[in-house]
C-alpha cells in the first residue's frame, strides 16, 4: 500500500507539472494583464442524453470553490487570448436507475473532487474596454477524489449491493475536458489595478465517470471576483 500511495502521488505531481508547464509557456507571449481570481461555485451532475428503457435520474447540487491565476489580453498574431491555471473543488449527488419488475440496477452516489485545470480561451471580445466575453476549453486533472454510495443490482428476487468507495478505481476518470464561457465587467481602480466581478459557466465534454456512472456530465456555475494588474513581458 505505501508503494501504491507513492506511485499515485508521483503521478499526480507529473500531471500537475505538465499543466503548469503549459501555463508557463503562455507567459512567453505578450501579456497585457495578469489576474488573480477566486469565488464560490455551484455544481450539478446530470445525464443529458436520452436512454431507452425505464431509465430515471436525479441529482442534488453541491457548493465548491475555485482559485486561480490568469493571463488576460494575451496578444499573438493579432489574436487576443486568455489563459488560466486554477485549483478547484466541487461536489454533488447523483442517482441513476434503469429496469423493471424482473430486474433493475441503480446507483446512488456522492462525489467530491479536487482538480487542477488549465484553460485556453481563443475567443475573446471586449465592449468599450469594460465588458469582456470569453469562450474556450478547460483541461483538468483529478488530484483527489472521494466517492461514496451504493450500486444495487436486482434480478428475479436476488439483490446485490456494492459500496462505491470499495472500488473507486472502477468509476474514477483522471483527465477531464470541458467548455467554458465567461462574462466579466472591469471596474478601474487605478491605472494599473482593475477589479473584475465575473460569471462563468462550465459543461464537461467527456464523461465524468466510468462504469455505472459513465453517462453523467457536470455543469458548474462560477461567481468570482478577479483583481487585474497591468503587466507586460
Amino acid at each position: 500500500m505505501p508503494n501504491k500511495i507513492k506511485y499515485i502521488n508521483a503521478k499526480n505531481m507529473k500531471y500537475s507539472l505538465h499543466l503548469f508547464l503549459v501555463f508557463l509557456y503562455c507567459t512567453t507571449l505578450s501579456a497585457q494583464k495578469i489576474e488573480i481570481f477566486s469565488g464560490p461555485t455551484h455544481n450539478r451532475f446530470a445525464v443529458l442524453k436520452r436512454i431507452s428503457g425505464h431509465f430515471s435520474s436525479s441529482s442534488k447540487s453541491g457548493i465548491g470553490f475555485v482559485a486561480g491565476i490568469a493571463l488576460d489580453s494575451v496578444v499573438d498574431n493579432k489574436l487576443r487570448w486568455r489563459f488560466t491555471l486554477q485549483f478547484e473543488q466541487y461536489e454533488g449527488k447523483l442517482y441513476l436507475s434503469n429496469g423493471g419488475q424482473a430486474g433493475y440496477w441503480s446507483v446512488d452516489a456522492y462525489a467530491k473532487r479536487s482538480i487542477l485545470s488549465v484553460g485556453l480561451f481563443p475567443y475573446s471580445f471586449e465592449i468599450k474596454n469594460k465588458i469582456h466575453l470569453n469562450g474556450g476549453a478547460i483541461i483538468s486533472y483529478v488530484m483527489k477524489e472521494k466517492l461514496t454510495g451504493v450500486n444495487t443490482l436486482y434480478l428475479i428476487g436476488n439483490a446485490s449491493t456494492y459500496n462505491l468507495q470499495d472500488s473507486v478505481q472502477n468509476y474514477s476518470k483522471k483527465l477531464l475536458i470541458g467548455a467554458q464561457v465567461r462574462a466579466a465587467y472591469d471596474i478601474k481602480i487605478s491605472n494599473t489595478l482593475i477589479l473584475s466581478p465575473q460569471y462563468l459557466f462550465y459543461i464537461s465534454l467527456n464523461r465524468e465517470f466510468k462504469s455505472g456512472l459513465d453517462d453523467a456530465v457536470t455543469m458548474r456555475h462560477y461567481f468570482c471576483v478577479g483583481v487585474k494588474y497591468g503587466y507586460s513581458i
